[in-house]
């Protein structure tokens, strides 16, 4: 019984564990995806600047 009821504690905790990991992934793919767009639209600027001065 008391191996039981650790077994659930520990289970409880790897599930704390993996809802935070989750949660913190995604997280870092938002920031990664707002970098991304800032790059990209950046990048765009850039560009329609260029071949406004060139053209």
């Amino acid at each position: 019984l008391v191996s039981l009821i650790h077994l659930s504690q520990s289970f409880r905790l790897l599930l704390n564990d993996f809802s935070l990991a989750i949660s913190i992934n995604s997280q870092f793919e938002s920031a990664i995806n707002l970098v991304l767009s800032r790059i990209i639209n950046n990048t765009k600027k850039k560009c329609r600047r260029n071949y406004l001065t060139f053209h």
